[in-house]
């Protein structure tokens, strides 16, 4: 073999052993973390459920502004900061209820 098959190989490798391990780790936030205990995921849900819409709609307004022609940062840093709050808010329910934050995706 020459030296660019050599290296294109070593390089799908490596490729192919990061992707496995990043695979790997994603289990780890599963039933392990609690995820599946339905009853405090379920009150989470119920008592989050005006926040977690609300931080769709901040996203949504986020990317909303970011496709203008002409980019307002005021408006964007304003919307950014309101969304790192009810973020905070939701990490805050979620140890309230005993859920881990892995699960919160």
């Amino acid at each position: 073999m020459n030296r660019k098959s050599i290296i294109a190989v070593t390089a799908a490798l490596g490729i192919f052993a990061g992707g496995m391990a990043y695979a790997g780790g994603c289990d780890m936030c599963g039933k392990e973390a609690g995820c599946n205990n339905d009853q405090s995921v379920q009150q989470y849900q119920q008592a989050t459920e005006q926040l977690r819409a609300r931080t769709k709609s901040l996203d949504l307004a986020i990317r909303t502004e970011y496709s203008y022609n002409q980019v307002n940062i005021q408006r964007i840093e304003a919307l950014e900061k309101q969304l790192k709050e009810a973020k905070a808010e939701l990490r805050a329910q979620a140890e309230k209820y005993n859920v881990p934050t892995c699960c919160l995706i």
